[in-house]
């Protein structure tokens, strides 16, 4: 039988417990513009990839299509994105309103200062190991290289 307390090096818990933390940090941060860490990753996402299918998007980001779903609604209210249909009537593309470039460039300032402070907090030699390992289990569970 395995003991109970092995549980306490779960992979799992523990980095779950560490984003939760995390997200907190940088929704603290954003607050002000009245944007989550989420919603800025998204939009940092499209602004770099231009307009992507909803379901590349979920891919990339790494969410089910309907935790992006939830996550896209506030923002695409907020005019920041915009959700259209794609090629074919199974997809719908999302991309980069000119609000939303707006509200990016408002928030990336704000965001790169809770960056810098945390990683200087941490230390760049651990954030780079941690970076590293973070990839190593994505790239484990994916079934593929990190590039």
């Amino acid at each position: 039988m395995v003991a109970i307390n092995k549980t306490q090096g779960c992979l799992n818990f523990q980095l779950r417990r560490t984003s939760r933390s995390l997200a907190r940090y940088y929704d603290d941060a954003l607050r002000r513009h009245g944007l989550r860490i989420t919603q800025f990753n998204i939009l940092a996402v499209l602004a770099q990839t231009g307009p992507i299918a909803i379901t590349a998007l979920a891919d990339f980001v790494g969410l089910e299509r309907s935790a992006l779903a939830r996550n896209l609604k506030p923002i695409a209210r907020q005019k920041l994105i915009a959700i259209t249909p794609g090629n074919d009537k199974r997809t719908r593309t999302v991309k980069l309103a000119p609000a939303g470039k707006r509200k990016l460039e408002q928030t990336i300032q704000t965001w790169h200062e809770a960056q810098t402070k945390l990683v200087k907090k941490i230390g760049r030699d651990e954030v780079s190991t941690l970076l590293r390992a973070v990839a190593k289990v994505d790239e484990t569970l994916r079934g593929r290289r990190a590039l």
